[in-house]
């Protein structure tokens, strides 16, 4: 895996795994006040081996489950794998500043932040959303989720979903993990 790394430059490699190996982590972005956070994290005895704001969120997770990300300032997307509970974790910044795109053909789940990497896979099927071509060519831009390529979409901002025994569970526009969110099969409707 390939990344741009600005802070942490020798020791920020992805994935990160907490101790157990239990929880991994993949990021794009920033976190603005990582270090405020940290100390916080470090008075309640996480330690770190990292001075990647990837291992920050990792660690925010272990202490405070999803609802940490309503409190970060910045902009990211992010990938959460809880080996245990299988479940996937998806999420986008408030300002939508990171982006966060899929594809799901019925056979598997591809996400990236860059559609190109999307298309780096050989057999990933390149047909043009013709209503996507229809937006673009009436408006100048594609409104909404959708994207040029069929079964390319992106997730709004201030979203996040979690996959867990192939169900979908989605919220937005906020990250509150509190309440009852609506389970869907199709993360294209998120």
């Amino acid at each position: 895996m390939t990344r741009l790394k600005i802070i942490n430059l020798e020791t920020g490699n992805q994935p990160i795994f907490n101790d157990d190996k239990s929880v991994g982590i993949i990021f794009n972005g920033e976190i603005y006040d990582f270090r405020e956070i940290k100390k916080e994290l470090e008075s309640q005895g996480y330690n770190f081996k990292t001075k990647s704001d990837t291992e920050l969120i990792l660690r925010a997770y272990e202490a405070y489950g999803l609802k940490r990300l309503d409190y970060f300032q910045g902009m990211f997307a992010v990938a959460i794998w809880n080996i245990h509970e299988k479940k996937l974790f998806l999420a986008r910044d408030r300002v939508g500043q990171k982006p966060l795109y899929y594809y799901q053909d019925g056979h598997r789940f591809i996400f990236v932040s860059e559609i190109k990497a999307i298309l780096c896979c050989p057999d990933v099927e390149r047909k043009i959303d013709l209503v996507a071509l229809d937006d673009y060519l009436n408006y100048g831009y594609i409104p909404g989720q959708r994207k040029i390529y069929k079964h390319i979409w992106s997730y709004k901002s201030r979203t996040w979903a979690q996959k867990a025994k192939d169900e979908w569970c989605a919220r937005g526009p906020a990250y509150r993990a509190s309440g009852s969110p609506k389970v869907r099969n199709d993360p294209g409707k998120i």
